[in-house]
């Protein structure tokens, strides 16, 4: 019986909670020419060492602008390496943990920022996935992972306004037909 609860007991204890992996943008309209920011945040992390995936968005509405704003740090950021890349998804995550002791923090982490600028209107999306995705441990084996949130943003044409000059002119046109009207 003893065997028996320390084997449930090791069991319990070895349950891993999967990854989520959430998209978010900083608001939900836009105008043509506005800047999105758009964050990814991964939770239950800690004991994944790599990954890779694509962040999907129409290539044909954003116009990319920058990363930054990683928890997990950059390219240079001693052991972890986070990159991206273009591709025809959109923009590719990777990540290394080159000490391979895994994020160890199940905290929500923000695993990187971008930065686009909307270029065309319509009602867009954000998401996660791709062919290659993959999140490993520290003994080069799969970890469970899901992508929670996905992101829609709906980006509208920016609005037309007057130049002072036209506003002038339309103000002066009216005060003569209200001088002429007075005349007659």
């Amino acid at each position: 019986m003893k065997k028996l609860i320390a084997l449930m007991g090791l069991l319990m204890s070895l349950n891993v909670q999967a990854a989520i992996i959430n998209v978010t943008t900083d608001q939900t309209n836009y105008q043509v020419g506005d800047e999105v920011t758009v964050t990814v945040t991964g939770e239950n992390l800690a004991d994944i060492t790599s990954f890779q995936f694509d962040l999907l968005f129409d290539n044909s509405a954003f116009a990319y602008v920058s990363t930054f704003g990683s928890e997990l740090g950059d390219a240079f950021s001693w052991p972890w390496m986070l990159t991206d890349e273009a591709n025809a998804l959109g923009r590719g995550l990777a990540f290394v943990d080159w000490d391979f002791t895994g994020i160890g923090s199940n905290a929500v982490q923000t695993i990187a920022k971008f930065s686009f600028t909307a270029v065309k209107s319509g009602v867009f999306g954000f998401g996660l996935g791709g062919p290659d995705t993959v999140f490993g441990d520290i003994n080069n084996q799969d970890v469970q992972a899901s992508f929670g949130s996905l992101s829609s943003v709906n980006v509208a044409d920016a609005s037309v306004v007057s130049e002072p000059s036209v506003l002038a002119l339309m103000l002066l046109a009216l005060m003569g037909l209200a001088g002429v009207r007075r005349r007659a």
